[in-house]
């Protein structure tokens, strides 16, 4: 199953991009982009929150569907 994290997701993404503006591919989606040399902006225009949920088994069923 994926990491779940209660921070804010404005500070998990300046969190990825750092480590994509420095090479360090630490979390999945920072080497993803990395790898594929995907093209990537600000928050704002690229990130969608889905659903805001407590973490645990309520979000695993909500990851399982939108990653479907």
């Amino acid at each position: 199953m994926w990491g779940q994290s209660g921070r804010d997701i404005q500070i998990r993404y300046k969190k990825h991009i750092g480590q994509i503006k420095n090479c360090n591919p630490q979390s999945a989606y920072a080497n993803h982009i990395i790898q594929n040399r995907h093209e990537f902006g600000l928050a704002e225009t690229t990130l969608k929150l889905l659903r805001q949920c407590n973490k645990g088994s309520h979000m695993n069923c909500w990851e399982q569907k939108y990653i479907q």
